[in-house]
């Protein structure tokens, strides 16, 4: 439960004064505690003058995903009588063993009652080369094209004791593919095309979680702590 606290400013107020009274409101309204510390630097504004106004928070949170590129680790496992290791090779920046993916936004669109954010997205083509022994032994690469994303972000969000709201803390970034072609590349192979499904399940997977990990102290350090003003229109 927040608490929202208003304290009229008369002429002539002290800073001592001025600095209680911010004290009173971050020890009344819990999450919103931020709010105290824009009481106490720009008084009462219908919108702080620290706050941003919708677009460009939205803007904030499209630059920290888009045009970025992440790594996905290697990914090993089993099926079928067959073992597999894919993005083994050190193909991403520093050398790092794992598949480079490259990432892009659209515009965000949401609630900022609810903190709830979303956009879509797409991806570059992603070459995944795979070693794989069982029933027979070989390698070859799949690539990843058409890709579709879908982000969706969220905050715990607070009243920031004004007419905005405060973004306290991310609680959710979420990446998630929508959508993908995979095809094995030359040269040919006999057996990559049919285990090419268990491949493309557990690297999706790992592409996601690595996209979500990564993004989220991207999109915490830029917008967590920015208060939002006006909310209408």
């Amino acid at each position: 439960m927040t608490v929202s606290v208003s304290i009229p400013r008369k002429s002539g107020t002290s800073e001592r004064t001025r600095r209680v009274c911010a004290l009173l409101l971050a020890l009344t309204a819990g999450s919103a505690a931020g709010a105290a510390d824009l009481v106490d630097h720009n008084g009462f504004e219908a919108c702080w003058s620290k706050a941003i106004t919708k677009v460009a928070f939205l803007d904030l949170v499209q630059a920290t995903i888009n045009d970025k590129t992440f790594c996905v680790s290697e990914v090993s496992g089993s099926s079928s009588g067959y073992n597999y290791d894919a993005c083994n090779t050190a193909a991403c920046p520093g050398n790092a063993v794992g598949c480079p993916v490259t990432v892009h936004a659209g515009s965000f669109t949401g609630d900022f009652g609810t903190g709830d954010f979303s956009a879509t997205g797409t991806a570059d083509n992603v070459s995944v080369p795979v070693s794989y022994s069982g029933f027979g032994s070989g390698s070859c690469t799949i690539l990843f094209s058409n890709i579709g994303l879908a982000y969706a972000p969220s905050y715990l969000v607070s009243p920031d004791g004004n007419n905005g709201d405060y973004m306290v803390s991310l609680t959710q970034s979420s990446v998630m593919v929508t959508s993908s072609d995979a095809s094995v590349n030359l040269p040919a192979d006999l057996t990559c095309p049919l285990l090419l499904n268990l491949f493309k399940g557990a690297i999706i997977d790992q592409a996601q979680t690595t996209a979500s990990d990564n993004w989220a102290p991207l999109l915490a350090a830029d917008t967590v702590g920015e208060s939002v003003c006006p909310l209408t229109p």
